[in-house]
């Protein structure tokens, strides 16, 4: 699965579009890569947030529900040579990363000894 994160602001989701590029050439030599988006820094519930997703979508690729706000938790658990789980795991940012782990194991399927997914299609 490829996870790509994307900024909220229209610069973000038009600069998207080369990483869309690099993975469908991908996919022509692993037809079974899947790829979805995640909205990554967050501010909260705004409208430029909001729009970001409605544009994400119409660009042919899942949009996570799962996503990754802008917290303060993030550089303090870097500074401290620890992931954020690991630095805070009751903060909402480690709340939102195992909801997006979550998520995009839901996606991409149960993988094999083989590291080939049930879901290759």
């Amino acid at each position: 699965v490829a996870v790509l994160p994307c900024g909220c602001g229209p610069h973000d989701v038009w600069a998207l579009d080369s990483s869309l590029e690099l993975v469908r050439t991908a996919q022509e030599y692993r037809p079974t890569l899947r790829v979805c988006v995640v909205l990554n820094r967050v501010q909260g519930a705004t409208r430029i947030a909001r729009s970001s997703r409605i544009a994400l979508g119409g660009a042919g690729v899942p949009v996570l529900a799962a996503q990754v706000s802008c917290r303060v938790t993030f550089p303090e658990a870097a500074a401290a040579g620890q992931g954020v789980v690991m630095y805070a795991p009751q903060d909402k940012a480690s709340g939102e990363l195992r909801a997006l782990v979550t998520e995009v194991l839901n996606l991409g399927g149960k993988i094999d000894e083989t590291g080939t997914s049930d879901r290759a299609a």
